[in-house]
């Protein structure tokens, strides 16, 4: 397993380079020659433009990007960074109160200058006699389009390498490989519409449109609100569920799982509609296995195809 570097050993290990601190919080001081990320997107292309030894994790591993709200401790790691990496204003709402330097702030996606964002439509219901919530909007998961995730690549090698000492060593290596891992990905996402031979896949959350998008094939989500907790799923979703596994001929007996599978449902799902429940990582949280966003994201479309393969020859 690759280990992280935190702020500390950070510290140690730039102290022999010059007299660099780390900032406190709201100060303007002197930073650290590093570049300080909340999410594993973030530090994908991070770790392309200045090297992985300059790139440290600011939320701990498995956060959320959406419901992540930082502490003081963590807002200290990113004011003493150099840069502080972030995917997008509009999809990240702790960036909305930490009042980060926007100079310092390295936005990748940008809702207002790009058209290649996806909304889906915004739903209010309840559960049960609980409260009132919404779903929908702008689906977050931006970098798993290989398009968009490019135009990253060129933004973070444009505007972290001249910024960070040392960092422009080996970039250009750095960049050319992310890049052909990026091809190997969209492939991978052709060679899963070509299994999926014109059927849809069934999600149980949103976050796939953008993969959908870019392979060229039929998404269909059934909004489940499952986390695995033994909470009961939303009724809709249910339905939407039964509607959408009701023509077998239309869908690839696949239900795929942005989030954790609900075992419980998942086996419900196998022996009352057919369908075969599979996770598909996102690539979204810090990860300490050593995987990065990308080849967590690859596996998720190879792992989705070889079930789509299973389920034809069944």
């Amino acid at each position: 397993m690759l280990l992280r570097p935190t702020l500390a050993l950070v510290v140690l290990s730039l102290s022999a380079c010059g007299d660099e601190r780390p900032a406190t919080a709201g100060s303007r001081g002197p930073t650290l020659d590093v570049v300080a990320v909340a999410s594993a997107p973030a530090e994908l292309f991070a770790r392309m433009a200045v090297g992985p030894e300059r790139v440290i994790p600011a939320a701990p591993e498995g956060t959320s990007m959406t419901d992540w709200r930082p502490t003081d401790a963590e807002l200290e790691t990113m004011v003493g960074a150099r840069r502080v990496v972030v995917v997008g204003a509009d999809l990240e709402p702790w960036l909305q109160r930490a009042g980060l330097p926007p100079s310092r702030t390295l936005v990748l996606a940008d809702r207002s200058t790009d058209s290649q964002w996806i909304e889906v439509g915004v739903v209010t219901h309840t559960h049960g006699g609980g409260e009132a919530h919404s779903h929908g909007g702008v689906v977050s998961e931006v970098w798993t389009d290989p398009g968009l995730a490019r135009r990253f690549v060129e933004r973070a090698a444009g505007e972290l390498a001249s910024v960070v000492d040392g960092a422009e060593d080996g970039g250009g290596e750095r960049r050319r490989a992310l890049l052909e891992r990026i091809d190997a990905y969209e492939a991978a996402l052709g060679d899963l519409a070509d299994a999926l031979d014109s059927r849809a896949l069934i999600a149980a959350d949103h976050g796939l449109e953008y993969a959908a998008r870019a392979g060229d094939f039929a998404l269909e989500v059934a909004l489940l609100e499952l986390d695995g907790s033994g909470a009961p799923p939303n009724g809709q979703g249910v339905r939407d569920l039964e509607r959408f596994a009701a023509d077998a001929s239309r869908h690839a007996g696949v239900l795929v799982w942005p989030g954790p599978i609900d075992e419980t449902f998942a086996e419900a799902a196998r022996g009352e509609l057919g369908l075969v429940s599979v996770h598909f990582d996102l690539g979204a949280t810090l990860d300490g296995s050593g995987d990065d966003c990308l080849a967590r994201l690859t596996a998720s479309v190879e792992r989705v195809r070889k079930a789509v393969l299973e389920a034809r020859s069944r």
